[in-house]
């Protein structure tokens, strides 16, 4: 086992440097070309127009953009919760609810995050009081999972494996305690798609994958 996992993180090593070499090369303006058709994709999903809350993030470095996404969801009066990485406690994050950019504010890595001091750690439970992940320090009262979560990538395939950063912060989100009802995507370019990746036993995958060519049903 262990030999297979220290291959498969070298070739998730290799597989990284390519896919930002990659997303670098891509102009900006098919970069954003692109993140609109995608984003297009997803407000057309019955999955977004039904979802009363989502689960976002802000785009940067590269990552297919969510503008689109965030402004649509805030204008609709959707529940939008983004991820704050908590900066003691490695490879950990909140997610906590953002009102509009206004709550935004440049976290300990230079991404965009919900502002601590506008926006508590948000404790998410189903209808029943199960599913309820560790509760963070001074969080807000309990509230419902949002439907519908979409998550960045540097790759996904079509079995839903994500590759990550390498830092696992959305791998310890997405192996939590979510109920039934909790869909997640991963948003990413079509390059980005491919047809297998090296899997840990620690990898959680998405449910669906969006590319600007089309949406994917994973597994």
């Amino acid at each position: 086992m262990g030999t297979i996992t220290q291959a498969a993180e070298k070739s998730k090593v290799s597989l990284r440097a390519c896919m930002r070499a990659r997303r670098r090369a891509l102009p900006e303006e098919e970069a954003a070309r692109l993140s609109v058709l995608l984003q297009r994709r997803v407000l057309d999903l019955v999955l977004w127009r039904q979802a009363r809350g989502v689960g976002l993030y802000v785009s940067a470095r590269g990552e297919a953009g969510t503008d689109l996404l965030l402004e649509a969801a805030w204008t609709e009066g959707k529940k939008v919760f983004l991820p704050r990485v908590i900066p003691d406690r490695v490879g950990e994050m909140v997610w906590a609810g953002c009102r509009g950019r206004e709550q935004l504010k440049l976290g300990a890595y230079g991404l965009w995050e919900p502002d601590p001091a506008q926006c508590p750690p948000a404790l998410f439970t189903n209808e029943a009081g199960q599913g309820e992940v560790e509760r963070p320090p001074a969080a807000s009262a309990a509230l419902p999972w949002p439907e519908l979560f979409l998550l960045p990538g540097l790759a996904f395939d079509r079995q839903g494996r994500r590759l990550g950063q390498g830092g696992g912060y959305y791998d310890r989100f997405l192996a939590g305690a979510k109920p039934a009802g909790v869909f997640t995507v991963g948003l990413a370019y079509t390059f980005q798609l491919v047809d297998a990746l090296p899997a840990a036993h620690w990898d959680q995958p998405v449910q669906a994958v969006c590319t600007e060519n089309g949406f994917i049903l994973c597994g």
